[in-house]
């Protein structure tokens, strides 16, 4: 398979020089193609057309607090990341408010 798409990918090494630059172009194409196959296998890409859907839970329902149960080290890592965002944003703010009256002076 490995050689296959390899082959695919690069075209055969029997081509003539001449050949290879009329199938530049195609070569080019072949390569947004497997990229866009990639991407769709992956759930990748616009819309996601490989991502499978899942439900969205309240917080506080019995499903959303197993999940929490099982994964707490994460949850305990998210509210921390949230946190830190937060006061990030108010310094960044603070600092783009500087930014802009030293402007207008």
């Amino acid at each position: 398979k490995g050689k296959a798409c390899k082959k695919q990918f690069f075209g055969d090494k029997k081509e003539k020089k001449g050949d290879k630059k009329e199938k530049k172009g195609d070569k080019e194409e072949k390569k947004e193609e497997v990229t866009a196959d990639a991407n769709a296998e992956n759930g990748e890409g616009e819309g996601n057309p490989g991502a499978n859907p899942h439900p969205t839970l309240e917080e506080g329902s019995p499903e959303y607090n197993v999940i929490a149960e099982r994964n707490a080290l994460d949850m305990i890592l998210y509210n921390y990341i949230t946190l830190l965002f937060s006061e990030q944003k108010v310094v960044i703010d603070a600092y783009a408010s500087m930014q802009e009256q030293n402007v207008q002076l």
